[in-house]
């Protein structure tokens, strides 16, 4: 599903709009094809939204390629003219052409009670920018997913640290590129390894808050009153086995606060933690005088948390305020397509930090990274991959083989390596061929030349998600 519909209700909540509309035109073989996409705040509204938008507005906007905007349409003499302004009685309105100037291929309209302000103009504007690689992904598809998934996020987020092309990973750079547009909360969820701090950073240096400070803490990591204390802070001469001291949040005013292991956190903590997120304000420990500060909190677990209210370790009220913007760190097993790539990233590093010269993996032992399960994510991997770096290295070898990585003696059965190369050459075209479709397996199928029974029976032997 394409993330433009949550980029416009961002942009909608932002300015506080009644109703907005994105619309794009697509030149094709056949035609113009268009996306369009409406959302107001009256759910009955929305033949409203879809029919009743002023088009010489958005014709303006276009023809122009600079912002429109008019405190009252219905009296500008400008629109007042016109019919569809009249018929709707239309009032404020904002509206701003999307693409280069060389190129606009749509515009996004905003319509409101009360005149849109300079502040709202500003925000429109980078919103603009920042949805610009997912039209080039979803919508005018100038990106082919069989060479980089990424690309087009990758024009706009500076992360070259986070290595791979998978479309997987290019979903989890849409997420972040949809929370780079907004100051709400954010929750990053995937399994322990898989990066979610190097996510929660990288959505914090995206954002307008990157000039600001960046702070983390581990839930797992503080229990009790050494938690409150980190989180809100100590006051002098508070009654309390902890010293005075400034509290993450006061820390963090201005920048993003990232709370890992957020599941762990006690009841008490929760409700502490909800009061701030409604209000901006908490109390030190120690001290009656309320506090405030302007932070904004990505949480991050492991965890399933709609399991853990069903079963009363976590607040309903905090999950719904935590979850506006959900990031979904990737397991190795949805993106093995990009373990060569990340192999060899993590073998340099190693190198690097060791001061050893950098060797490669022989065909042997990227065969069987590919055929591993790696239940401890990328943080497992690299481990595994230093080991068999300092092994070779101790060996004096050439390169790094499968028995470096795994410990046991080097196979003489040839015969072996030769299966498991040919398991790891299928799962990686099977992958990138469904990455062509889209997931479609039938599709998929013709294409490859397969019966979709077959088909299912390989995705199962080896161990591809159907």
């Amino acid at each position: 599903m394409t993330p433009l519909p949550a980029a416009l209700r961002t942009l909608l909540t932002a300015c506080e709009a009644t109703s907005g509309l994105l619309d794009i035109a697509v030149p094709t073989d056949l035609g113009e094809q268009r996306f369009t996409t409406a959302r107001t705040t009256d759910p009955t509204a929305e033949l409203r939204a879809r029919q009743l938008f002023s088009s010489s507005i958005i014709q303006r906007a276009l023809a122009s390629g600079e912002v429109v905007r008019t405190a009252s349409a219905v009296s500008d003499p400008r629109f007042a003219d016109r019919s569809s302004v009249q018929d709707g009685q239309i009032l404020s309105v904002l509206c701003a052409p999307l693409g280069g100037p060389d190129r606009h291929v749509g515009v996004v309209y905003l319509e409101r009670p009360t005149p849109f302000d300079d502040a709202h103009e500003a925000y429109v504007r980078g919103w603009c920018e920042g949805i610009a690689p997912l039209i080039a992904r979803h919508v005018l598809q100038e990106t082919d997913p069989a060479e980089d998934a990424t690309a087009a996020a990758r024009k706009v987020l500076h992360c070259p640290h986070l290595i791979g092309r998978s479309e997987a990973l290019a979903r989890t750079l849409d997420e972040i590129l949809l929370a780079r547009l907004s100051n709400a909360p954010v929750l990053i969820t995937g399994p322990t390894g898989s990066g979610k701090s190097t996510l929660a950073r990288i959505v914090h240096d995206h954002s307008r808050r990157s000039a600001g400070p960046f702070e983390a803490a581990n839930a797992a990591n503080l229990k009790g009153e050494l938690l409150l204390a980190e989180l809100f802070g100590v006051a002098p001469g508070a009654a309390t086995s902890v010293r005075p001291r400034k509290g993450l949040l006061a820390q963090a005013d201005g920048g993003t606060l990232f709370l890992d292991e957020i599941g762990l956190l006690p009841m008490e903590t929760q409700a502490q933690l909800l009061t701030f997120l409604d209000s901006g304000s908490y109390r030190q420990l120690g001290r009656d005088r309320t506090l405030h500060a302007d932070v904004r909190v990505i949480g991050a677990t492991n965890e399933d948390l709609e399991a853990a209210v069903a079963a009363g370790s976590f607040r309903a009220d905090l999950l719904f305020r935590l979850d506006v913007l959900r990031i979904r760190a990737p397991a190795l097993s949805e993106r093995r397509e990009d373990l060569p790539l990340l192999a060899d990233a993590l073998i340099s590093q190693c190198a690097m930090e060791d001061g050893l010269a950098v060797l490669r993996l022989t065909a042997s032992a990227q065969a069987w990274l590919d055929l591993a399960s790696w239940p401890g994510q990328v943080r497992e991997l690299r481990a595994c991959l230093h080991r068999g770096l300092l092994r070779a290295h101790a060996a004096g070898a050439p390169s790094v083989d499968r028995h470096h990585l795994t410990g046991a003696a080097p196979a003489s059965d040839s015969t072996l390596d030769l299966r498991e190369a040919t398991a790891a050459f299928q799962r990686r075209f099977l992958i990138e061929a469904l990455a062509r479709h889209d997931g479609n397996r039938t599709a998929t199928a013709r294409a490859i030349g397969l019966s979709r029974s077959r088909l299912y029976e390989l995705l199962d032997a080896l161990s591809i998600p159907r």
